[in-house]
């Protein structure tokens, strides 16, 4: 199943945690006037399954946990400063799809996923501060990669960069 975000104006999603009893599957953003924020509040998300990014600023307060894949399917997708993580954390390959090369960093990202595979990069992509932690592995793919913030890669982190170009900027 999947829940669809779709408020002119901007949301504010308060879940009950990450149990197994308040994760979602699929979740879709897709706020019309991009300025307006997809905030979650309270007490951090659980997405079993994609998280596809449309429209708006991501932009939570709390952390969202993602097992499945990352899909941004507009140019008008930005991140705001904000406490919480987008953190990857599935058990087998995720994948990160930018077909319509959004620039704007999306979102401050943690790869916590500690497959074979991890997470890979199907397209270029912007973030906001990017961690690599203990035991997990990233690979940009050959696809470029643009820094707005921190970067950090614990020692015993993968970061496979293959032929391409990472940009720091502020």
């Amino acid at each position: 199943n999947t829940v669809n975000f779709s408020p002119p104006y901007g949301t504010t999603i308060i879940t009950g945690g990450t149990d197994d009893n308040h994760d979602f599957n699929n979740v879709v953003m897709v706020i019309t006037y991009s300025n307006n924020p997809f905030d979650v509040v309270t007490y951090d998300m659980d997405i079993d399954g994609n998280l596809t990014l449309t429209a708006g600023r991501f932009s939570p307060t709390t952390n969202v946990y993602l097992a499945g894949n990352l899909i941004i399917s507009a140019t008008t997708v930005q991140d705001t400063d904000d406490t919480g993580d987008l953190i990857f954390d599935g058990v087998g390959l995720q994948t990160i799809t930018n077909s319509v090369g959004e620039t704007a960093a999306i979102a401050e990202v943690q790869i916590s996923n500690t497959s074979a595979d991890g997470v890979r990069m199907d397209n270029a992509v912007a973030f906001s501060n990017f961690i690599v932690n203990a035991g997990t592995k990233f690979n940009c793919n050959g696809n470029d990669l643009t820094i707005k913030g921190a970067f950090t890669v614990d020692v015993t982190g993968t970061f496979i960069t293959g032929n391409n170009t990472v940009t720091f900027s502020p």
